[in-house]
């Protein structure tokens, strides 16, 4: 399957501006040209002011969208992460469902290795991950019919600039897992303790 990567930036953008546009068109009945585009610069601009102006620690997220929603439970998704220098950094595995997905959990096998040297060692875990609540409320930040959730997993560290590949399993009963969109893989670099005691000093 084909393989997507969204920046932080990029990824929020192009997945409000879509939901807005397919709300408008379903709410007014409408598909002129020229009013999407209007929609669209406008949320472009809203979330990119809305961005810039947190003070978020480098990051950056990669998606691996499935096509039709369909997860075969013989597909291992691929997705490549680089980082621009040395530290740690924590992640995250983002997961966009629909409201129709059948079940509250999703048990996934995520893997990761550097991508330079594959032979080398590789970091498995399985996670449980829990996308609503017992009386099926979506945990997760909803637009429309789709909701993103994010899962802490975990942190590594990195010695220099460097490429890393995650490979993500679902382990569910289906043999096709339906309403699943997308899964994707945040990073996160994690303050280095000068950083954080120069702060202090700061305030």
């Amino acid at each position: 399957m084909k393989n997507e990567e969204f920046y932080i930036k990029r990824s929020a953008l192009h997945f409000v501006a879509q939901k807005l546009l397919a709300s408008f068109k379903t709410t007014f009945n409408c598909s002129i040209s020229g009013i999407d585009f209007i929609l669209y610069l406008a949320s472009s601009s809203l979330i990119m002011f809305l961005l810039s102006a947190c003070s978020w620690q480098p990051s950056g997220v990669a998606f691996h969208t499935l096509s039709e929603s369909r997860w075969e439970r013989e597909d291992t998704l691929v997705i490549d992460c680089r980082v621009a220098h040395a530290g740690t950094y924590e992640v995250a595995l983002e997961v966009r469902n629909e409201v129709d997905y059948p079940y509250r959990n999703l048990s996934v096998e995520l893997s990761r290795f550097l991508l330079a040297d594959s032979a080398g060692s590789v970091h498995t875990d399985t996670l449980f991950l829990e996308l609503a609540d017992e009386r099926g409320r979506w945990r997760g930040k909803g637009l429309s019919s789709l909701y993103l959730t994010a899962f802490p997993a975990g942190t590594f560290q990195t010695d220099s600039a460097a490429t890393f590949r995650w490979r993500v399993v679902q382990r569910m009963n289906d043999a096709v897992l339906l309403g699943i969109q997308a899964i994707g893989i945040h990073l996160s670099e994690h303050p280095s303790p000068s950083s954080v005691d120069a702060q202090k000093d700061e305030q």
